[in-house]
C-alpha cells in the first residue's frame, strides 16, 4: 500500500512540474513558436501572387481586433459581424500563421444595420435566412491567431464549433460551441498569459 501511495505521489510531482515549465514560459515564447510539421488534411488558401499582403494596421475609424480560429475536420470558426451605423463598412479580415505570414485574407462588405456570418466550413444546404449570405473564410488549422479591423459601429461575436469531421456548419443542428475570445491585444488571445 505505501509503494501505491509513493508512486503517486511521484507522478504528482512530475505533473506539476511540466505544469510549472510551462506556466513559467514568457507568452512570446509561446507565440512565437513554428507549428509543428504534420500532415494538413487542409489546403493551405492561395493568395493573388501579385498582389503584397501584410498584416492589418489599425486606422482613425477602426480597431484590430484578434482571436484564435479553428478550423481542422472536426472543428469550425464562426463570427457573426453587425453593422449598427448608417453606412456600409468594410471589415478585412486575415488567417495569420506562426511564422508572421498571412494566409487568409478576406474583405467583408457589411451593408447599414446588415448582419453576416463568416464561417471556416461551408454552410449546409437550405441554411436560414439570416445564413443565407455567410462569408467562407477558410483559416485551415495553420492558423495560429485571426485578426481583424472592425470599424466603430460594428458589432462581433463568435464560437467554435463541433461538425464531425463533416466540414460543413449547419445552423439547423447543435454541434455544439465554444465562445471565442476576443481581444485587442494578440498576446492575451492565448491565456493564462504568465510573465517569466
Amino acid at each position: 500500500m505505501k509503494k501505491h501511495y509513493w508512486m503517486s505521489g511521484i507522478a504528482l510531482l512530475v505533473l506539476l512540474s511540466v505544469f510549472g515549465f510551462m506556466m513559467s514560459r514568457s507568452a512570446n515564447s509561446v507565440f512565437s513558436q513554428p507549428l509543428a510539421s504534420s500532415d494538413n488534411d487542409e489546403l493551405l488558401p492561395v493568395l493573388d501572387s501579385g498582389e503584397q499582403v501584410s498584416v492589418l494596421a489599425p486606422t482613425a475609424d477602426s480597431r484590430l481586433v484578434y482571436f484564435s480560429p479553428q478550423d481542422n475536420p472536426a472543428t469550425a470558426t464562426v463570427i457573426t459581424l453587425y453593422n449598427s451605423g448608417d453606412i456600409t463598412q468594410t471589415i478585412p479580415v486575415q488567417g495569420i500563421n506562426s511564422n508572421g505570414e498571412v494566409i487568409m485574407d478576406v474583405s467583408v462588405e457589411l451593408g447599414a444595420h446588415d448582419m453576416v456570418h463568416l464561417v471556416s466550413d461551408d454552410v449546409a444546404a437550405s441554411p436560414p435566412p439570416s445564413w443565407a449570405d455567410a462569408i467562407l473564410a477558410n483559416f485551415t488549422d495553420s492558423s495560429t491567431y485571426g485578426v481583424m479591423a472592425v470599424p466603430q459601429d460594428v458589432k462581433l461575436d463568435g464560437y467554435v464549433l463541433f461538425n464531425g469531421g463533416t466540414g460543413t456548419v449547419d445552423p439547423y443542428q447543435d454541434q455544439g460551441a465554444i465562445p471565442l475570445r476576443f481581444s485587442a491585444d494578440p498576446l492575451t488571445v492565448f491565456l493564462p498569459l504568465t510573465e517569466s
